[in-house]
């Protein structure tokens, strides 16, 4: 926990899968005594891993702590609307409640749009997008709009390779996305290229160069007359890029 807490005030890197089995294996542990006192001091010390995992991942942190980590340690995930909405977005993905995508929707339209919030507002619309509950003009309105805001954001200059690479992967999966539901083939053209720029652009034995190969694929396999329709979204399922430093939140740095 000294050298974690140490890598935090020094702006370093973190494992946070050390951090989190720590605290998880304290926290069964502090369950599982049948002496109060050791039980105690077992969750005392899962509480000050948690802390610690909190400021750099808090979604591995269990929901119900959340409160009261937010009150000791002054850190809250979500002072900033775009933050709070990217994870609504990932709630909703991976909880399968669509209601969330609305509720980060009217956050991001009340935000200013820096690339994190167009990148953020991309996805949700991207998701609400593959709902088959929907009407078909809403579906195809929503990914409409999602192409448009991520080809934005992967226009735009950036330095890092790795981010200009996520930057396309996602409005690749986009554009597959628009393309199932519109059977437009210059939109699985267009996901091809970026996924081929993503490709070329990407650190050599990346995971985003890895990323881009199974989304050139995708396109390849979707050249198809009859294409086969996806069982999995088409936008990437993590817009999240796995640097994490410090207590700051770490989704800004793909958008």
């Amino acid at each position: 926990m000294a050298v974690a807490g140490e890598a935090l005030d020094e702006q370093r890197a973190v494992d946070t899968d050390v951090l989190y089995t720590v605290a998880a294996y304290y926290w069964a542990r502090s369950l599982a005594h049948g002496h109060a006192t050791l039980s105690a001091a077992d969750h005392m010390t899962a509480m000050n891993v948690f802390g610690l995992l909190y400021l750099v991942d808090h979604r591995r942190v269990p929901r119900e702590l959340w409160p009261q980590l937010t009150e000791e340690t002054g850190h809250d995930p979500w002072q900033d609307p775009v933050d709070h909405a990217s994870d609504l977005v990932l709630d909703a993905e991976e909880g399968d409640a669509p209601s969330a995508l609305d509720e980060a929707m009217a956050l991001l339209h009340d935000s200013p749009a820096p690339p994190y919030r167009d990148t953020t507002l991309g996805l949700a619309l991207c998701h609400r997008a593959a709902l088959a509950d929907r009407p078909p003009v809403g579906r195809l309105a929503d990914a409409d709009n999602a192409v448009e805001l991520l080809a934005r954001v992967a226009a735009l200059p950036e330095k890092s390779p790795t981010r200009r690479a996520r930057r396309r992967l996602t409005l690749a999966g986009a554009h597959t996305q628009r393309f199932e539901l519109s059977a437009d083939r210059a939109d699985i053209a267009a996901a091809e290229s970026a996924a081929r720029m993503a490709f070329t652009e990407a650190p050599e034995g990346s995971a985003e160069q890895a990323d881009a190969a199974a989304s050139i694929g995708v396109s390849l396999g979707r050249r198809r007359p009859d294409p086969v329709p996806s069982r999995t979204p088409a936008c990437p399922a993590d817009h999240r890029l796995p640097a994490i430093a410090t207590g700051a939140p770490t989704k800004r740095s793909d958008a």
